[in-house]
């Protein structure tokens, strides 16, 4: 039990951290899109990151065969189903996703009784809707719906990976109940902000201008990362309502102070496109083609920022 521990999951278990938080580091997320529910790896970045994940996966084998003692179907070494689970995780992160599911099946097959068995099960879960393959994804929430033994220490992720199961099958009134689920239990501020400004891209998406407006006013306040304030603020201009003439005001107030900020000059062209947006909702027409020139004539590196900007003048 003492090596199944420390020489299996506690040690394998900090490789796989190490690998996660270098995946995350490196994720760049595309603010035109909703933002996944989770930073994970392209090829690139997990082939990068292969060393602290095989490692991982070494570590928990070489314990998992040298110290199970499954007798007649029980296994008496108590360490073993959570080395599976960071095998399974490691195999995940580096996006072999067969293994990771066969792995995660065969700890919800044959630990029953554990706690590791709905662990398992949501990493099912969180597998299948990485692979796309959401049709699997029904039975396994039924399962965990249907047993009264299911831990509430799980429940924050299992609302979660509902809301991102509903979201990739574009139910969004499901995904908005299960994510606002998701918001109210999740205690880290980071994972939590995150979910706030999905939440709002969501409201955003269904025409709910007001909500989302809310919701990125929300997200700007919880000390996010500086991309995604830059974005909250940007979202949140654009998504105003006009007929609020307080809020407005205040808006503009705030996207011509980071006109100003050096640390802006790479995203004015985002700026003025807000800018342009908050005067075509004012019936502006002629301020609103003067913000979209300068947002055109700003974009020297996005030329996607550009190419909205013309078509919207056009």
């Amino acid at each position: 039990n003492l090596t199944s521990h420390y020489n299996g999951y506690y040690y394998g278990g900090i490789s796989l951290d190490e690998g996660i938080d270098r995946i995350e580091r490196a994720h760049v997320d595309d603010y035109s899109k909703i933002l996944p529910m989770f930073k994970l790896a392209d090829e690139k970045t997990a082939k990068a990151n292969y060393p602290s994940f095989d490692k991982a996966i070494q570590k928990t084998s070489l314990v998992i065969s040298r110290h199970s003692m499954l007798i007649k179907g029980v296994e008496y070494c108590r360490w073993i189903d959570e080395n599976f689970m960071v095998l399974g995780k490691a195999h995940f992160y580096k996006r072999d996703y067969f293994a990771a599911l066969e792995t995660f099946e065969y700890v919800a097959r044959q630990y029953k009784t554990k706690p590791s068995r709905f662990e398992a099960i949501l990493w099912l879960m969180k597998t299948y809707n990485a692979m796309n393959s959401v049709m699997n994804t029904p039975s396994l929430i039924a399962l965990i719906e249907n047993d009264k033994e299911f831990p509430k220490k799980f429940q924050t992720d299992f609302e979660t990976l509902q809301a991102e199961y509903f979201i990739k099958t574009e139910n969004y009134k499901d995904a908005v109940k299960h994510l606002t689920k998701a918001i109210t239990l999740t205690k880290k501020k980071k994972h939590r902000v995150r979910k706030v400004f999905i939440l709002a891209q969501i409201y955003e998406l269904e025409g709910n201008q007001k909500k989302a407006s809310q919701l990125y006013a929300q997200a700007s306040k919880m000390h996010p990362t500086y991309d995604m304030l830059f974005n909250a603020k940007i979202k949140r201009a654009m998504t105003v309502q006009t007929s609020n003439e307080t809020d407005t005001k205040m808006v503009k107030k705030e996207l011509n102070k980071m006109l100003k900020d050096d640390k802006n000059i790479e995203f004015r062209d985002q700026i003025y496109y807000a800018l342009a947006e908050i005067s075509l909702k004012e019936v502006d027409e002629k301020t609103a083609i003067y913000y979209l020139k300068k947002s055109a004539l700003a974009s020297a590196q996005n030329t996607h920022q550009r190419a909205l900007s013309y078509l919207k003048l056009a």
